[in-house]
């Protein structure tokens, strides 16, 4: 394949996963207004429920969830979708390749989604040392902490794999989910936080994933486009 059929491979894994969430952005509004009001309704559970969670006094947890914490970052995302595309251009194989694209474009949109929300609302994370709550548009890291970036970036990339490769589904939904209890380990984020942006992300994820044939999960598109056959 010439560097033009790559890109127009990508272009168009972009506009059929495009497609498939642009006219469901309504839902993403609807994922975020349900996680912030249970928020504003939880009445000090979620701070509960976080204590409940982490153990802050046993050194090898908080280790490993320093380790995980790395691999939900944007470096871990970006690399899992190049070295899928890498695999499957070495390998020949189209699959692989579009699957990497899938990755990378629904990780990519996801980051910019949950980024529109966090310096917004600014929720107070709890390690910040102050009541929890609403902040108001801040753009302080102690008051980024609703959605969680890093279990909204993995999730993303988790449901990209598992709905073009459900073989995965496994492995992928290991590590979003101990990427999301790293974030709470490490007293970065609340529950509501990483439960809200599980769902955000997972459901961006799937729009990108489905958009490959023969994904076992595909959501309906208006519009249809074709893939280089070779």
């Amino acid at each position: 394949m010439t560097a033009k059929s790559h890109w127009r491979e990508g272009a168009i894994v972009w506009r059929l996963g495009w497609a498939r969430l642009r006219p469901r952005l309504w839902l993403v509004l609807v994922i975020v207004a349900v996680g912030a009001i249970c928020v504003l309704l939880q009445n000090g559970w979620d701070d509960k429920v976080l204590q409940a969670i982490r153990a802050p006094q046993n050194e090898p947890l908080n280790l490993v969830a320093d380790k995980l914490n790395f691999w939900g970052d944007w470096v871990w995302n970006s690399a899992l979708a190049i070295l899928l595309w890498l695999a499957g251009t070495v390998c020949k194989r189209k699959r692989w390749r579009q699957l990497g694209w899938a990755c990378l474009w629904g990780f990519l949109v996801a980051a910019v989604v949950v980024n529109l929300f966090r310096s917004p609302l600014g929720r107070a994370r709890p390690c910040a040392g102050v009541p929890d709550g609403f902040y108001g548009p801040r753009f302080q890291h102690d008051y980024q902490g609703f959605p969680s970036g890093h279990t909204t970036a993995s999730f993303a990339t988790a449901a990209s794999v598992v709905s073009a490769a459900p073989l995965l589904s496994v492995p992928c939904a290991a590590y979003a989910v101990t990427v999301g209890w790293s974030r709470m380990q490490l007293n970065k984020h609340h529950p509501l936080d990483v439960a809200t942006g599980a769902v955000l992300g997972g459901f961006v994820g799937l729009c990108f994933g489905g958009a490959l044939p023969g994904s076992r999960w595909r959501l309906r598109r208006k519009r249809r486009a074709n893939f280089p056959t070779s």
